[in-house]
């Protein structure tokens, strides 16, 4: 599944989607299995949409939040972790420059145990928090937003 539709920036693929609403970044990550073979095809094509949408906002330093949904997800491995964090720090001077705060929403216990070894790797220099739902995280970065 593979659409781009410009008004809303909505991008989904059968590993992702990524939505853009009111000054949020909402990224879902899906429930698949994230084989080695496949990881760096991910990856690119995540990075890729991500620095389109970048650039978009870094045209009229358009400030926004993001929001990472990873409830759907089960363990992943920890090659795509590491592949996945080494991008986000691609972008950390960017990100710096026009994310004002991010959130994770997850759910099990485990995964989330995961996630702070993740952001453990990641040294965030923007608000992060982690929620249960969709609700407190949205709350969370209209905190942030002027």
């Amino acid at each position: 599944i593979y659409y781009y539709i410009m008004n809303n920036e909505l991008y989904q693929n059968n590993f992702y989607i990524l939505k853009y609403d009111t000054n949020i970044l909402y990224i879902k990550f899906y429930n698949i299995e994230y084989k080695n073979n496949n990881i760096d095809t991910i990856l690119n094509n995540f990075f890729r949409e991500l620095d389109i949408f970048y650039k978009k906002r870094e045209i009229n330093n358009n400030k926004f939040g993001k929001i990472y949904d990873i409830t759907d997800l089960n363990l992943m491995p920890l090659e795509f972790l590491h592949k996945f964090s080494k991008g986000l720090n691609n972008f950390r001077e960017r990100t710096d420059n026009i994310v004002v705060s991010s959130s994770v929403i997850i759910k099990n216990f485990y995964i989330k145990n995961l996630l702070n070894i993740f952001l453990g790797l990641y040294n965030n220099t923007r608000p992060l928090e982690v929620f249960d739902n969709l609700t407190d995280s949205k709350n969370f970065i209209y905190k942030y937003i002027v």
